[in-house]
């Protein structure tokens, strides 16, 4: 036991310092891989979402194209409903793209150079 300044007596011995052997090199290999592997992962889900923003605000022009297209024959809708239906769908579509795309496309370079 070897007695510290205090004059209490500890056990404990400090960390050896670690050395660069093959168990080192092991690691910063399987480091390696997971981070390749979070990247390819982060890569296909960006593109998945990515494809699913675009079908899905295409979809919803085409339906609000349709309402606008048919209201003078078939639903009748009235002026302030279809000015409120243009704008709403227009905050939609750009807040959801904004959204989804600015919280994955949205990380900086800093985080990819560890």
């Amino acid at each position: 036991m070897k007695p510290n300044t205090l004059g209490i007596k500890s056990n404990v011995t400090p960390p050896a310092t670690p050395h660069k052997d093959g168990n080192d090199q092991q690691t910063l290999t399987e480091q390696t891989k997971l981070h390749n592997d979070r990247l390819r992962t982060n890569t296909r889900l960006r593109t998945h979402l990515a494809y699913w923003v675009i079908v899905i605000d295409t979809l919803w022009i085409i339906a609000v194209l349709l309402i606008l297209c048919f209201n003078a024959s078939h639903i009748h809708l009235s002026d302030t409903v279809l000015l409120m239906m243009l704008g709403t769908t227009t905050i939609n579509i750009l807040g959801l793209a904004f959204i989804v795309l600015k919280g994955l496309f949205g990380a900086t370079r800093k985080q990819y150079k560890q």
